[in-house]
Order: C-alpha cells, then structure tokens, then sequence
C-alpha cells in the first residue's frame, strides 16, 4: 500500500500553482532521480549546490558551519560566472524569457547567494 501526498509551488515564470503527487513510500527514489535531473522542483538546491562549488565548499559544510553565509564570500568574478550559467539555466527550466529568467535569478540570489567580498 502507498500514502500519496501533493507537493506544490508556485510556477514564478508563468505565475500559476503546480501541483505534483507523488508516493510516501517513493520519496528517497524521488529525491536521488530528481537531483538527477534539473527542473522546477531542483532548481534552487542545484544553484545552491553550483554555487558553494565555485568556492570550494558543499551544503553539508554549510550545515556543520555557523553562520556560514557570514563567512563565506565569493568574487565578483565568480558571481558574474554563476550568473551566467544560472541565466540560461533558469530560461530553459522555466521556459521563459530574458527579462524574467533575469528577474528570477536576482530573487534567487537575494534570497540564496553568497555575499560578494569587495
């Protein structure tokens, strides 16, 4: 017997409520294929991932670090190389254009991205 339970978010780019059903008992199964594949559910852990790569650190040291996000800090160099890969990653993902892919990315890193050492 499987539970099923509805996981749901908001689609930013298009702005509507997705809503997907998946089965309690699948939920490791789910996680270990989605991160293999990027899409709308995966998006921000993949960034987040990409983005503590550039600087030599993982999500499991930030949970072991306090205050890591006061911490750690990346360039500007390193920012404007992550935006760059996140920019066209986001339209593709979200099937959206420049300017909201653009949008999305800068509420991402408000919200997400390291602080940028000057």
């Amino acid at each position: 017997m499987q539970i099923q339970t509805i996981i749901g978010h908001t689609d930013y780019c298009l702005r509507t409520p997705v809503i997907h059903l998946i089965s309690i008992s699948s939920v490791n199964t789910y996680k270990r294929e989605s991160m293999a594949k990027i899409n709308r559910e995966t998006i921000a852990d993949h960034l987040v991932d990409y983005q503590l790569g550039m600087i030599g650190k993982s999500t499991q040291e930030a949970h072991m670090t306090k205050e890591w996000y006061n911490k750690w800090t990346m360039t500007q160099e390193q920012h404007e190389e992550f935006k760059a890969y996140a920019l066209p990653l986001i339209k593709k993902v979200f099937k959206c254009r420049k300017a909201r892919a653009e949008d999305t990315f800068n509420w991402f890193d408000l919200q997400f991205g390291l602080r940028i050492k000057n």
